[in-house]
């Protein structure tokens, strides 16, 4: 008995289920077009803010200025972008205020641990920026994959001829810049 009455409920709900999707009633399907919008960056940031060469033994060999400087750069650019270029550079060729016996060119740096290289002492213009330029941190080739990335540079600074420094405090500017062409 209790398997008829089993059998006797399901064919009852067969029968139903189809009527209950015949009256179903959809609307027109409306779409909605999604964009996503990044838009192009570069970005450079470096630490410390300060390094300072404490001169206690002149010398006419090079010195290191204090550091390293570490460069953190981040990029988001266009497929149509080919290059990325990391420099720096100082403003003046006299870049220490108030003291023209130190020139740009007596500033060198070692970038990632490469060659202590001078800084110019003639004023060129790299990519719409005049200035007196040291070792380029990078120049990479942009190809697939890498348009969106980061890379982390480091700096040691040094100083020839710490010798013609007379007693004082000098400070100067060092510009860091990446350029994506």
């Amino acid at each position: 008995m209790r398997k008829l009455a089993l059998c006797l409920m399901s064919a009852i709900l067969l029968l139903i289920a189809p009527a209950m999707e015949a009256s179903q009633l959809n609307s027109n399907t409306q779409t909605v077009t999604v964009n996503i919008s990044v838009p192009e960056s570069i970005s450079i940031s470096c630490t410390p803010a300060a390094v300072t060469l404490n001169v206690t033994t002149p010398s006419a060999s090079n010195q290191p200025l204090g550091g390293p400087i570490t460069c953190i750069t981040n990029w988001a650019l266009l497929t149509s972008r080919t290059q990325l270029v990391i420099f720096e550079y100082f403003s003046s060729d006299t870049p220490f205020a108030g003291l023209s016996a130190i020139t740009a060119g007596m500033v060198t740096a070692s970038v990632n641990g490469g060659a202590v290289t001078p800084f110019a002492d003639s004023s060129v213009t790299q990519f719409g920026q005049a200035g007196f330029f040291g070792p380029n941190l990078d120049n990479l080739s942009l190809t697939a994959g890498h348009y969106v990335s980061s890379q982390t540079d480091t700096v040691q600074l040094g100083l020839n001829n710490s010798n013609l420094i007379p007693p004082g405090n000098w400070a100067a500017t060092l510009n860091f810049v990446a350029v994506a062409i």
